[in-house]
């Protein structure tokens, strides 16, 4: 691991540190330590099970832009190239280029291939927290006055659903887009310079094999609903195994309400640190006190062991998946 990622996972350690003082050490310790471990080790195991729904995505993906794999050999490539996209910064979004690299190193599909197929299947994945939240939000704003924020956040994730749904539709259902105004502003470039012209071509060749693979997600919506059904349930096992680590802390709150807890965390994903440790722990800590009438050190607690349950063990098992693909390549 390079210098960089090690600096990004200590500043991870320092968020935590110090959300863990302004929520009393004592206390969190306290609530830590009286943590039920048979629930721990339940959220643990339910928290594993969304990434082998999450790789059936990238399997139903990949085959639609031309692969020829089987799901169990989806799945390690997957959860390696997890690994990757949880040490990226941007969170979520931002490790999809490393992510088609590890697919076209270690498939029969290019990398201009690969890249639509990673990036189409991480929105699929997003979904969830848009068919989740975007009714009950709309329906949070109408009902709850103020600009509280609460209400920021809700507005926040309307807003980018609307944004994302848009770029999501140009991508698959109106391609050439995006690719032609990439192609446009590099011939702009390369008339004003007079340089270029052989990095052009070749440009457009890949270009235009990106947007015949986005067109070939895009031509069947039928398919691209049916492969968005497992991502639903994965995020279902996410509530679930909140709900476990709320529980394994002897806190019981109504399963409906951690559907908002998720969506409205996931706002918390744009920040650099791997995974989005600390921002996200510290942002679902502030939603459960808001959401909920549990104290800030307890609400902290759980958020830790749910990231316990969903993030690390994810990361652990990639970096051991990446390194045996790795290592059968060489």
């Amino acid at each position: 691991m390079d210098r960089q990622k090690i600096k990004w996972f200590a500043a991870s350690a320092a968020i935590i540190l110090v959300l863990a003082y302004l929520a009393d050490l004592q206390k969190l310790y306290t609530t830590l330590k009286s943590a039920n471990m048979l629930l721990v080790a339940l959220a643990i195991l339910v928290g594993l099970i969304p990434f082998t729904l999450w790789g059936y995505t990238w399997y139903r993906l990949i085959n639609k832009v031309g692969g020829s794999m089987k799901y169990k050999d989806v799945l390690p490539i997957f959860i390696g190239g997890n690994f990757l996209n949880a040490v990226t910064p941007l969170g979520q979004f931002g490790g999809e280029p490393f992510m088609a690299y590890i697919m076209s190193r270690n498939t029969d599909l290019p990398y201009e291939k690969a890249f639509p197929a990673v990036l189409s299947s991480d929105i699929i994945n997003f979904t969830p927290r848009i068919t989740f939240t975007l009714a009950g939000g709309l329906l949070f704003l109408t009902q709850v006055t103020g600009t509280g924020l609460l209400q920021q956040l809700v507005a926040t994730i309307i807003a980018l659903t609307l944004i994302g749904g848009l770029a999501t539709y140009t991508l698959w259902f109106k391609p050439g887009t995006f690719e032609k105004t990439v192609i446009y502003s590099m011939q702009k470039a390369s008339d004003l310079t007079g340089r270029g012209s052989s990095l052009l071509e070749k440009t457009k060749e890949k270009i235009e094999t990106v947007e015949q693979a986005f067109k070939a997600i895009g031509k069947n919506p039928y398919y691209l609903l049916k492969t968005a059904v497992a991502p639903q349930f994965a995020f279902l096992f996410n509530i679930l195994c909140l709900y476990i680590c709320l529980l394994s802390l002897g806190i019981t709150t109504e399963i409906h309400i951690l559907i908002f807890v998720l969506p409205l965390t996931s706002v918390a994903s744009i920040s650099p640190t791997p995974g989005s440790s600390g921002a996200f722990e510290g942002a679902m800590a502030l939603i459960l006190t808001l959401l909920t009438p549990i104290g800030f050190s307890q609400a902290l607690a759980a958020a830790i062991i749910y990231r316990f349950a969903t993030f690390w063990p994810g990361l652990l098992i990639g970096y051991f998946a990446l390194a045996k693909i790795e290592g059968e390549k060489k």
